[in-house]
């Protein structure tokens, strides 16, 4: 029997681009090359609104529905009529779900902080996976191109999970605990089994001063924008080399807006050492941090993991709120976060001073 499966795509205009042209035409080709190709037709929204996806959902009928784009514990960002965000709670995605119970197997949510609105689905449909915290690109590409590899070669929604899980790992991006899948019956992690275990470290992530009390790395990952008048792609891939030497996942992306690159966005929880060998790396002189609240649909990350570069503090100056507004720092701030010798406490001390009461510039 014929399974439809139906990508929505958004990317609105106020976010951060992602590669999802890049995600969809792999799915595609991947499905195209399997054995069971006959068995899989793929259809595409792109730029959705919401009533785009009830209209999709009408027209083709789907098994299998793949979102993806940003996400937030709020919602999932569709589209509005002007291209910006317009967020759809989880409430109303579980009640559009429940409405196509009858067809729709499986929903894969490949969107940041999208288990909040698995858990809701969930209750209507058999199989929902979702993303427990955010995700770069890369490996969101990564799981779902390996997702539906799998199911393409005949393989359970379960075993497809865990291969998505795998092609994470294979990669080398330390996110392949962030894939969710719940179902009507069971939650089960990309760690099986290990629940509780997930649970106390995420706990312990939180504890800031116990999670300090050593020199070890975070295990973060850098946000890399290039623009055409900003860093160019090659300074930008070097960059990324240099920083995978390092052991540090990073990841390129392009950056849309006019301007020149003097902004750096530092997550709570990023370590003296790796904030050091990131900073000695950025090619331009950084004038402004972004705040430790930096809204995660312009480039932050609330679980303090990310550090970004390449970012405009020109960037949507009319539409800019108290947590996306960036602070001056002089060269002397810069220099006072990486000097050496510093513990982890200590630099996030200065860190969170600087971004709280300004620069001394």
């Amino acid at each position: 029997m014929m399974k439809t499966i139906l990508v929505l795509a958004a990317n609105p205009k106020d976010t951060s681009r992602l590669r999802l042209d890049k995600e969809v035409r792999e799915i595609g080709n991947g499905l195209q090359r399997a054995q069971r190709r006959d068995e899989f037709a793929l259809e595409q929204q792109w730029a959705v609104r919401p009533v785009d996806v009830r209209r999709a959902m009408l027209d083709y009928k789907p098994n299998i529905v793949h979102f993806c784009g940003h996400g937030e514990e709020d919602g999932i960002a569709f589209e509005d009529d002007s291209g910006r965000t317009r967020l759809v709670q989880a409430e109303a995605l579980a009640g559009l779900f429940e409405l196509f119970a009858d067809s729709v197997e499986c929903v894969l949510l490949n969107a940041c902080y999208s288990e909040v609105q698995a858990r809701a689905i969930v209750e209507h449909i058999d199989y929902v996976i979702g993303m427990r915290k955010g995700i770069v690109d890369a490996a969101a590409i990564e799981f779902s191109v390996a997702f539906y590899d799998a199911l393409a070669a005949g393989k359970s929604f379960e075993f497809a999970f865990r291969f998505g899980c795998n092609a994470i790992q294979m990669l080398g991006i330390s996110e392949h605990l962030t894939p969710k899948l719940l179902t009507q019956e069971v939650r089960i992690d990309s760690d099986r089994g290990n629940d509780v275990v997930q649970e106390d470290v995420e706990q312990e992530l939180d504890r800031f001063d116990s999670f300090y009390s050593t020199s070890k790395r975070t295990g973060i990952s850098v946000d890399i924008y290039w623009h055409r008048t900003g860093l160019t792609l090659e300074e930008a891939d070097l960059i990324q080399r240099e920083l995978e030497r390092e052991e540090i996942p990073a990841v390129v992306m392009e950056h849309n807006d006019p301007g020149s690159p003097d902004s750096v966005f530092i997550g709570s929880l990023v370590s003296a050492q790796e904030a050091r060998i990131v900073l000695s790396k950025v090619p331009y002189q950084i004038r402004y941090i972004f705040p430790l609240d930096y809204p995660r649909m312009e480039g932050g990350d609330p679980n303090g993991l990310l550090i970004g570069i390449g970012y405009m503090s020109t960037f949507d100056p009319l539409y800019r709120t108290k947590e996306s507004t960036p602070i001056a720092v002089s060269q002397a701030d810069i220099s006072s976060l990486v000097e050496r010798g510093i513990s982890n406490t200590e630099f996030q001390r200065r860190l969170r001073n600087l971004v709280s009461f300004g620069g001394r510039s």
